[in-house]
């Protein structure tokens, strides 16, 4: 008669649920003395602001409480729980409300904890953090196994390893720059006088090509940096990414394409019809594209495959759309591919690394911070695009182009981290032109090469190619404009890509 092994399999399982809870109360308690200490000292807020230790390593109960702290402390000022309950009170939810004063309530008991506690406990957390993820990721693979789907449970705990990989990787690669000036000086002054007796070639700028964007940045795309593209919805944000992502590829930078809405064969056509003159729409119409449009194809494809640079497109449609993702694929492929730009469509539809209690601003901000934090590491700038606030919509009657930082969604905590940002519209009497506007430039100037604050571009009926009016960046005449509109957007555009 065979023996079941269920029941002792039950105990275990007991026990381990056990063991597990024991450790997430010892996790929690340590996580208390830390907020505590953040709660009392305002020389310890600034300390974790610049450790190792992120707000998404906290249980969920405890980040907004963080959130907060960090925010009383920008502003000057440790949180009081006053101040904490008038931010708890816009939560619109009265189970999260309660969950979150209570959670507020025990790391308050913990104020006087003993202030040399703080670094361990830094440590224990992180580590804690590691463990946690870990354990998650682990169950989480363990429920795919028990559907079927192992190929599918084993590439996503691939990719959920991959991501606490990328973190650890990213905390020992973050040091701060804490150097004499007059070490930087020498430094410069030494690579200054080896360009000019001709010992070494001066560094190239990262140039997109397109002179309206390029004579503004006067210091070019340097790594680090996050360019945004500012226009309300279907404003031509998708096809200002990628005429920006195609001329910096033909301008012989290395340029990786994320696209968060659009899967991949969707921008690859995009890119043909900008490259080809050929319709979009036709393009989905195989089997009456013409003979010359074949001959069109094949002699692009055929360029394509002669240019030293490279256009790689990550397609993160269905996937985890989180920076921290992105910036793993990147690395993971770095010996072979380096990008000078990464182009991502866009900021505004990506995944929170932190939850934040539905504060769409504040998960912009997030990731606006950790775009430039990636550039620095991988050696490229970020390029993106953000939406119009609707609100900002009534200032454009009497000024078509009126639009600054303040009109951008999620703006506060967006347009502060941004380098450069650029407004676009299509202005209603003109449906084939493009106006564009300097909003903000950390290195350059607010008017273009033609002494305007206003530039202007023409678009290419039905295609999506974007060309200069002051002269085009692609070596083409401009095409005559049309009285229609340039696309029929039921017809050949697809949700908000625009």
């Amino acid at each position: 008669m065979a023996v079941s092994h269920r029941p002792a399999v039950e105990l275990l399982f007991v026990l381990w649920r056990i063991l597990m809870t024991g450790l997430k109360n010892d996790r929690l308690q340590k996580e208390q003395k830390l907020i505590g200490l953040l709660l009392a000292h305002k020389d310890l807020v600034e300390k974790f602001i610049n450790s190792a230790v992120k707000i998404k390593d906290f249980d969920k109960d405890h980040q907004p409480i963080l959130t907060a702290i960090i925010e009383a402390y920008e502003q000057g000022y440790l949180l009081t729980r006053q101040g904490y309950k008038d931010k708890n009170k816009n939560n619109p939810v009265p189970k999260d409300r309660i969950r979150f004063e209570l959670a507020y309530n025990s790391c308050c008991v913990n104020r006087r904890t003993d202030i040399n506690l703080f670094p361990v406990l830094l440590d224990g957390i992180k580590e804690e953090s590691l463990k946690n993820n870990f354990n998650n990721d682990l169950l989480k693979f363990s429920a795919k196994l028990k559907k079927g789907d192992r190929q599918k449970a084993i590439v996503e705990f691939y990719e959920d390893l991959g991501n606490i990989v990328a973190d650890i990787e990213t905390d020992t690669e973050d040091k701060v720059q804490y150097e004499e000036t007059t070490n930087i000086g020498g430094r410069f002054a030494q690579y200054v006088s080896d360009v000019l007796a001709g010992v070494i070639k001066p560094k190239p700028k990262i140039l997109c090509g397109i002179s309206e964007i390029d004579e503004t940045i006067i210091t070019g795309f340097l790594p680090g940096t996050l360019t945004l593209i500012c226009a309300e919805t279907r404003g031509f944000k998708s096809w200002m990414l990628l005429n920006i992502a195609l001329s910096a590829w033909k301008n012989g930078l290395n340029v990786a394409y994320v696209t968060v809405e659009m899967d991949q064969e969707s921008v690859f056509k995009r890119k043909l019809s900008i490259e080809t003159g050929i319709q979009h729409s036709r393009l989905y119409d195989e089997q009456n594209i013409s003979a010359d449009e074949l001959v069109k194809i094949q002699q692009t494809v055929a360029l394509w495959n002669g240019m030293e640079s490279k256009f790689r497109v990550l397609d993160l449609v269905g996937s985890i759309a989180t920076v921290s993702n992105i910036r793993r694929l990147i690395k993971k492929d770095i010996d072979t591919f380096r990008p000078d730009i990464v182009v991502v469509d866009y900021i505004s539809i990506m995944a929170a690394e932190v939850e934040r209690q539905n504060r769409y601003d504040l998960v912009i901000g997030d990731n606006a911070k950790a775009f430039r934090a990636m550039g620095k590491q991988l050696g490229c700038a970020v390029i993106t695009a953000a939406q119009q606030k609707r609100e900002s919509f009534v200032k454009r009657k009497k000024d078509a182009m009126d639009f600054g930082p303040e009109d951008i969604s999620g703006s506060q905590e967006l347009a502060n981290d941004c380098d450069n940002i650029f407004y676009q519209r299509i202005l209603p009497d003109s449906p084939n032109e493009l106006a564009f506007k300097v909003v903000k430039v950390r290195n350059g100037k607010y008017t273009f090469p033609n002494g305007e604050t206003t530039a202007k571009f023409d678009i290419i009926t039905g295609t999506g190619k974007i060309v200069s009016q002051s002269c085009s960046y692609y070596g083409d005449s401009v095409a005559e404009k049309d009285e229609e509109p340039m696309f029929n957007e039921d017809k050949f555009e697809f949700g908000s890509a625009f």
